[in-house]
């Protein structure tokens, strides 16, 4: 008689076992993917701000030409051109300092897809990184 207690009592434990598990899988798989989407956030963000000083950099020196430094910013990013991805927006702009020399002013934004976002249907599907960087022109003899 003990021997059936006992058997049955396993039986049960196991039974459980399996409950508690197919509870806590789902929590552990949306935090196992919500871990996976900071860190391809992060290095977005990383590459983001790779693209906005590549971009400052070649602006430096070619600071009128507007058009070759979207393309170091996009390549940067893995594009061949700013247009592949329209969730790319690059901004240049020269501004003067306070002390009167000129500066360029490169600014990247990308909306990046969030996994998290589209598995669970929640509203903010994307965030925006962003980064502004600002590196004195060049004076040209």
């Amino acid at each position: 008689m003990m021997r059936a207690f006992w058997r049955c009592r396993k039986e049960r434990e196991r039974g459980a076992n399996l409950v508690e598990f197919a509870l806590v899988l789902p929590l552990l798989l949306l935090m196992l993917v919500g871990i996976a989407d900071l860190g391809r956030a992060f290095t977005a963000y990383i590459r983001v701000t790779n693209a906005a000083r590549e971009a400052a950099r070649i602006g430096v020196k070619n600071s009128a030409v507007s058009d070759v430094i979207e393309i170091a910013a996009a390549r940067e990013l893995g594009l061949q051109l700013p247009e592949d991805d329209e969730a790319l927006n690059i901004v240049i702009e020269t501004v003067t300092g306070d002390d009167g020399r000129e500066r360029i002013v490169v600014t990247v934004e990308y909306d990046f897809p969030l996994i998290l976002g589209g598995l669970l249907g929640l509203p903010g599907q994307s965030i925006t990184l962003r980064n502004q960087v600002r590196m004195p022109v060049l004076e040209t003899e």
